[in-house]
């Protein structure tokens, strides 16, 4: 048996706005099995079965918690230490073909627990080279069969001898995608929803922090909350509301608990807001606790491990140290901040950070704080150091909410890169955003255009924005000449015109071999765990498969083979030391050309091979390209915005010092068209491009971008140069750079970072 996955353990959220824990089963999970089997209805076992079944034997369970987690896998979800589903499949002998089945407790079907288990199942099923599922199930198993239509993919059935028959590819399809972004996004509106609009409150305090926890009941009960408020505080100050000394004695169960403890209580008082079912926390407490050897496995004094605990027991966590929701929808009222003032309400919906750049001012009584305040607050929530609940929750919330008209953020980081870039692009289309966000590279407010987020400075710029985008806004400085004048009124106007632009679509792209891609980077990360760059051959080898146009190249030793070489290719030819660790546009003399008789070739390699010695790596020989107009292409992974493309003008290419334009990735057909088009005056200057050269420009950058978006293992392509022609785009150098994925499920699965 293979060792165990760890990688594919992850939290959910589910469409109810709860949380599980998905996981390969375990041997130990045996007696899981059996409470789970014996909390199935008749009905259920019968459909999963097809007949009535005993109760399994201790034998039986043990085999079916034994797997090779390859030919046979399965995977568990959990609440607790309570199993609530299980699916599995089992590929069937020497084919690509597995068969699938999955079963979820009756109390939790319906609740999006079978799909999230077929998702994951899928994606341990790819990795595992299993192309296919399949499965019988009965008729009458509309609520099986309805799982696997839902997911997105292309099912067949045929009926027959009283089963259906299904069968269905595993690969992720764009509809897959789509269906599993929706899924997502109504599971995220949810539990963001138990924490903005919950239909009761309990505050628990005590210690020092405690003091923070009392301000906090202070102002839920001014503000005249919707809902029952329970005080829980086991030492209560003298004249406070009476409270309860635990939230084990509350007698219903609790949608948000906000926690204000001294760190040493903290786990304690979280694992019995899990026994009681609270559905969100708020924790106030910052410091968490120094671990013990005597603590439980939840007591590690680690946020992660906190956050963890949190999930797996269906609870979403605001903090540690947050400072505040803030809902002023009248049907909900709900003050847990610190701040006891009225705020009018109105459509403006603000997340804030600790180390955002506008945070304590808003936050504050200056100037700046009553002006936001002013302007009709809808939700505020304080994040505190953001360890689940993020920006991208608060996003899809504040997009589904036809209350918000405009959203503020003041944070100090996006969160998870991909799921912030592909929630903020969607939701600027709807609703504009306005971002103080520290400028941590000199693209970034360029970046954030792109995906329709006005970033500003500092806290009157935030306030002046979201005023304008409103429609609110005094117009002071409507008499300055231009946006350089006025550099907010330039950004407004930018998102105007990009979310007036159509957002384009993925378009189906031939000649791409993905698998090839897959394939190099794979057998190179199995010979190197620390990634690095492909060979030059490999690398050509990743562009001709993704559809771009290169030189056919070859490698030589010596001298002698440089020379048969070339006149087997005809002559001119270049020549460029083949290393892969060098780039030969740090040093021009590293790369000859125009080289026309077998003297030149000779002398080329020799004095490559005397300026680098070892490091040459030999020599790579291809004919001289066309004339034309030469630019260069990277595509990069990018910690804040997941993956960036950036169109480089001029003979230097990337490593000159020419004209530069970065887009963030993905890239729609749309886009890649528009940024051609506006990058054309910067980066090609006065050079006129060839006849139809803008158009095969931008498919050169769609496939760029597709192969960066499939394969993570890539996190460098770099066409350089990349010259356009009268007959097209061609790549004549190109460098290729892989490392191992991020560890657990893969993007395309839904899964909480």
């Amino acid at each position: 048996m293979s060792g165990y996955p760890a990688q594919w353990e992850s939290d959910v959220v589910l469409t109810d706005g709860r949380t599980v824990h998905i996981r390969p089963i375990r041997r130990e999970d045996a007696d899981g099995l059996y409470d789970l089997w014996s909390r199935l209805s008749e009905k259920s076992i019968y459909l999963r079965f097809f007949s009535p079944v005993p109760r399994p034997s201790e034998r039986q369970l043990e085999m079916l918690a034994t797997v090779d987690y390859v030919d046979r896998m399965a995977l568990v979800a959990e609440l607790g230490d309570e199993l609530l589903g299980v699916a599995r499949y089992d590929r069937r002998v020497n084919v690509v073909d597995a068969e699938v089945a999955f079963v979820v407790a009756d109390a939790h079907q319906g609740r999006g627990i079978g799909t999230a288990l077929l998702e994951h199942l899928a994606a341990a099923g790819r990795a595992a080279g299993v192309h296919r599922f399949v499965a019988e199930t009965l008729p009458e198993n509309r609520r099986m069969l309805g799982v696997f239509r839902d997911a997105g993919w292309k099912v067949e059935s045929e009926f027959g001898q009283g089963v259906v028959a299904v069968s269905f590819p595993i690969e992720p399809t764009e509809e897959s995608r789509a269906v599993s972004e929706a899924r997502e996004q109504v599971a995220e509106v949810e539990s963001v929803r138990r924490l903005l609009q919950p239909r009761s409150v309990a505050v628990i305090s005590s210690g020092e922090t405690g003091v923070i926890g009392r301000q906090v009941l202070r102002c839920v009960l001014a503000a005249g909350f919707a809902g029952p408020v329970y005080p829980v505080e086991s030492s209560p100050a003298p004249g406070d509301r009476r409270p309860y000394m635990t939230i084990l004695h509350v007698p219903e169960r609790v949608d948000l608990a906000v926690v204000a403890v001294d760190p040493a209580t903290l786990y304690p008082l979280v694992e019995d807001c899990a026994r009681m079912g609270v559905g969100a926390l708020m924790v106030v407490t910052e410091d968490l606790p120094a671990p013990s050897p005597a603590d439980s496995p939840t007591r590690t004094g680690s946020v992660r491990e906190l956050v963890g605990f949190a999930r797996r027991n269906g609870m979403r966590l605001i903090g540690p140290g947050a400072r505040g929701l803030l809902n002023t929808d009248p049907a909900v009222r709900l003050n847990a901040t610190l701040d006891a003032r009225v705020r009018h309400p109105g459509g403006v919906s603000l997340a804030t950070q600790e180390g955002g750049v506008a945070t304590q001012e808003l936050r504050g009584d200056g100037e700046a704080g009553h002006r936001f305040h002013e302007l009709g607050v809808r939700n505020w929530v304080a994040l505190g150091s953001k360890a689940d609940v993020s920006g991208n929750d608060l996003l899809s919330y504040w997009e589904s909410d036809n209350e918000t008209s405009a959203i503020a953020l003041s944070l100090a980081s996006f969160g998870n890169p991909r799921h912030f870039v592909r929630t903020v692009r969607r939701v600027a289309r709807t609703k504009p955003v306005v971002a103080a966000y520290p400028e941590h590279g000199p693209d970034d407010t360029i970046l954030l255009a792109q995906l329709g987020v006005i970033r500003v400075d500092n806290c009157d710029e935030l306030i002046d924005a979201v005023m304008r985008v409103q429609g609110t806004g005094d117009e002071r400085r409507s008499h300055l000449s231009s946006a350089s004048d006025d550099p907010i009124a330039g950004r407004i106007a930018e998102y105007r015109s990009w979310r007036a632009r159509p957002a384009g679509d993925s378009p189906l792209l031939d000649e791409l071999d993905l698998s090839v891609v897959q394939d190099l980077a794979t057998s190179f990360l199995d010979r190197n765990d620390e990634g690095g760059p492909l060979s030059p051959e490999q690398a050509m080898q990743v562009c001709r498969a993704i559809g771009v146009s290169t030189l056919k190249t070859r490698r030589v030793v010596t001298a002698d083979e440089a020379v048969a070489v070339a006149a087997d290719v005809g002559y001119p030819v270049a020549m460029k030391a083949a290393s892969e660790t060098l780039d030969y546009r740090d040093r021009t003399a590293w790369l000859h050309l125009d080289l026309r008789d077998d003297v030149a070739v000779r002398e080329a390699f020799d004095a490559l091979d005397e300026s680098l010695g070892d490091e040459m790596g030999g020599a790579l020989l291809q004919p001289m390209a066309a004339s034309g107009v030469p630019t260069a292409v990277v595509a990069r992974r990018d910690e804040r915005f997941d993956a960036v493309l950036t169109l480089h003008g001029g003979t230097g290419g990337r490593h000159g010092t020419g004209p530069r334009v970065p887009h963030v990735l993905p890239l729609s057909d749309t886009e890649a068209i528009h940024l051609v088009e506006a990058a054309a005056p910067t980066v090609f200057g006065a050079d006129a491009t060839p006849p139809g050269a803008d158009q095969a420009l931008a498919e050169v950058l769609l496939r760029v971008a597709h192969v960066t978006a499939e394969c993570p293992e890539v996190v460098e392509l770099a066409l350089d140069p990349l010259v356009l022609t009268p007959d097209g785009a061609q790549a004549l150098d190109v460098k290729v750079r892989v490392a191992s994925a991020r560890s657990g499920p893969p993007p395309e699965v839904r899964h909480l970072a």
